[in-house]
């Protein structure tokens, strides 16, 4: 994962008898320097429905195998920097989905082979996780997997 330097300065503020007003410094009063991460840069840029180029550098990537309510399988490769449902949309497989941010059961599906990580998601509890749910909008594949889709119903 590739790693920025920003560096910023500061503002200070005077007060006169007028009230308050600020006035940027000609010097440099602080050098703080902060580390971002480009992943951390994707995943605001989602929250904000931004795209990002899902696979742009060196990601691993791995095999998933979505199962329709039907039988009807469909494979293609994810970069481990990549949510299912992205990677899904653009190998032209159709998903169901509302929020995109893990904070529905709209895309829900369940895992019997392979992990993800999905800690972006915010509507699945523990018993979900022990029975194998995800949300393929806030999954990242961290091995090759088979989900089985359109699982929203079984969670209740």
């Amino acid at each position: 994962m590739a790693t920025f330097r920003i560096s910023s300065t500061s503002m200070t503020t005077t007060t006169t008898k007028a009230g308050l007003r600020s006035q940027p410094t000609s010097k440099l009063i602080a050098n703080k320097i902060q580390r971002v991460s480009v992943g951390s840069v994707k995943k605001v840029s989602r929250s904000f429905g931004l795209k990002c180029s899902a696979n742009s550098g060196g990601a691993t990537m791995y095999t998933v195998k979505l199962i329709g309510p039907e039988g009807e399988e469909n494979e293609f490769e994810v970069g481990d920097d990549q949510f299912i449902l992205d990677a899904a949309e653009e190998a032209g497989v159709d998903l169901p989905y509302s929020c995109r941010a893990g904070a529905c059961s709209t895309c829900a599906g369940q895992i019997v082979k392979g992990q993800v990580d999905q800690s972006e998601g915010s509507f699945l509890e523990d018993h979900h996780f022990e029975k194998g749910f995800l949300l393929t909008c806030v999954s990242i594949p961290q091995s090759d997997c088979v989900i089985h889709t359109h699982k929203e119903t079984e969670l209740f």
